[in-house]
């Protein structure tokens, strides 16, 4: 089952919404969800213009994951208005790959170009090429 891909115009409690999904497909548990609700209270995990990573403090991911969200319109996040959110979930096991993830999708959204591409996406794989399209 891949993880979880959703385009939802005007959802107002995304972490909820992807949140259920993630405990439907078996990725996360409540802990889990309750702990990424409480790292986004401490901080907004609004990382470039159009992207939030929401990520837990210290609680693992079941199995590793990103949810994706994507937004036509803009989603306030913080000080930012994000038109995807990604949340991610670590394995324990995974845990060393996390900065290196988290600073390929920073980089990845921090290109003018590649983000472009990315919002020109309507399915999990478009998106995916679009994601994967620069990686080696």
């Amino acid at each position: 089952m891949p993880p979880p891909w959703h385009r939802a115009p005007g959802t107002p409690r995304i972490l909820d919404y992807l949140g259920s999904l993630c405990i439907a497909g078996e990725f996360a548990d409540e802990d889990f969800i309750r702990d990424v609700h409480l790292r986004e209270r401490i901080s907004s995990t609004a990382f470039t213009e159009r992207l939030a990573i929401p990520h837990s403090i210290d609680t693992y991911a079941a199995r590793s994951f990103i949810a994706v969200l994507h937004n036509d319109t803009s989603i306030p996040w913080g000080r930012h208005d994000v038109n995807f959110v990604l949340l991610i979930g670590i394995a324990r096991e995974d845990m060393g790959y996390f900065r290196d993830v988290l600073d390929i999708i920073i980089e990845l959204f921090s290109s003018v170009d590649d983000t472009m591409r990315l919002m020109q996406t309507d399915t999990f794989e478009e998106f995916l090429r679009a994601f994967t399209h620069d990686l080696g």
